[in-house]
């Protein structure tokens, strides 16, 4: 499963070095540190929902993309140090009907992002998993250009960087990020970010789509500040993380997080996370958003070569109207599965229970996620629910050639089945490989 896990240095810093004096520009470049991945991704996939054709044509795709990135690190002088990220892209989309689908980008039946005909979250972007939609920028690009001084156990960043906050993925901003470490087992982080950077086509609210779905969220995210503190601790066997930032126009979001792990085979992991959404963008979107609430419980078990995960996630808003919990793709929160679930456009109330299993023998391993629950939303007006229940099933695959290079493949089988209308099938199957240096 897709639970994501901070430390407390790597997500938050690019890397820092450190020189007792100036260094001329022949050992700079000496000293310069170099590491990157070369990426390539095959996906296959679409929906069969009779509501969202065109031309009698069912919206199904395929993609392929390239990616390559090169991170250099270098120590300037004293206690300054530069980081640079080139990144390049290409990803073509090939499919029928009306756009292909855009996975993780929604969880009823009009929120999926099936096309212009379910247009309330259609017009999102590529998404984490998805096809069709947006293709993000291609070509090369600078995903990061900073420079940063470390005074003791303080680190200063400024320039563009990646956040390596909650609610992001791979999300780049420009602006400022200050690290600190003066108590033992505690990070302290500030951010001031000028505005986001959407280089990959992640953002799944985005395009100004039309009214459809209590309306959508308008194109509010790209370009808007971001402020943030968060405090990040491990105490063993006891870690916590506790998140808040204001997003300029879009929401206030914040994030609790604690872990524990009582014995060398158990670990229990619970989330608690929300959103109150600005009234801008609220009165932007005709009165259709709220704030929204997510919790989240995973019990994770070793055993061996096995590990299994057991838990429930809920992500509510009003039952009438939409919200966000993740700014990008599904940040940082418990999220089995690959398509049911969506943190980035939710509707209505929504409960899931799930199970994770991942068997590795050496270099293979082999897994399955089954995940199951519904979604309540209301028509404005109205006094009973909308139900739609939901079921995801993954198979997984993967293979470590060695520790620098691995494939991996899953095939998901999702059904959403409302209780007026017909059942919604989707079915996903991916190819991924990668290469670390």
């Amino acid at each position: 499963m897709k639970l994501a896990k901070l430390s407390l240095v790597a997500a938050l810093a690019a890397g820092s070095f450190g020189v007792a004096n100036a260094t001329s520009l022949e050992d700079a470049i000496k000293n310069v540190d170099l590491s990157g991945k070369v990426f390539y991704r095959y996906e296959n996939g679409g929906s069969d929902d009779n509501s969202s054709t065109a031309n009698g044509l069912k919206p199904n795709g395929s993609s392929n993309m390239l990616k390559g990135v090169l991170n250099f690190r270098t120590a300037i002088e004293d206690n300054f140090f530069g980081v640079m990220s080139l990144r390049y892209q290409i990803r073509a989309v090939s499919g029928n009907g009306d756009g292909g689908y855009s996975s993780q980008m929604g969880n009823t039946l009009a929120g999926r992002g099936l096309g212009n005909n379910n247009a309330a979250w259609a017009n999102g972007g590529v998404g984490q998993n998805g096809v069709g939609g947006a293709v993000g920028n291609n070509g090369f690009a600078v995903s990061q250009m900073f420079v940063g001084y470390t005074a003791g156990n303080t680190t200063v960043q400024v320039g563009k960087q990646t956040l390596g906050a909650y609610w992001t993925d791979d999300l780049d901003g420009i602006g400022l990020k200050l690290i600190n470490q003066d108590i033992i087992g505690l990070t302290l982080v500030g951010v001031a970010i000028d505005n986001l950077q959407d280089d990959d086509g992640d953002f799944a609210l985005r395009g100004n789509p039309s009214g459809t779905n209590n309306g959508g969220v308008a194109n509010r995210l790209v370009d808007e500040n971001l402020y943030g503190v968060a405090a990040l601790g491990s105490y063993d066997p006891v870690a916590f993380q506790l998140w808040f930032a204001a997003l300029s126009n879009v929401a206030q979001l914040w994030t609790v997080e604690a872990s524990v792990a009582p014995a060398d085979v158990v670990n229990i992991t619970a989330q608690v996370a929300g959103s109150m959404v600005s009234d801008r963008l609220n009165a932007a979107n005709g009165n259709a958003l709220d704030d929204a609430l997510f919790v989240g419980a995973d019990v994770g078990f070793n055993f061996g070569g096995l590990k299994l995960d057991v838990g429930a996630v809920m992500f509510n808003t009003d039952k009438e109207k939409s919200s966000l919990v993740s700014v990008e793709d599904q940040g940082k929160f418990i999220s089995p599965g690959e398509t049911l679930l969506g943190y980035t456009a939710i509707d209505g109330e929504n409960l899931y229970g799930f199970v994770t299993a991942m068997y590795n023998i050496g270099a293979f391993g082999v897994g399955a996620d089954f995940l199951m629950g519904e979604n309540k939303t209301r028509v404005a007006g109205a006094t009973t629910d909308d139900k739609v229940d939901g079921m995801e099933v993954v198979g997984r695959v993967k293979y470590d050639i060695s520790k620098k290079l691995g494939a991996a493949a899953f095939y998901s089988h999702t059904q959403e089945k409302p209780d007026v209308g017909e059942k919604v099938t989707t079915n996903i199957f991916r190819l991924q490989a990668e290469y670390k240096f």
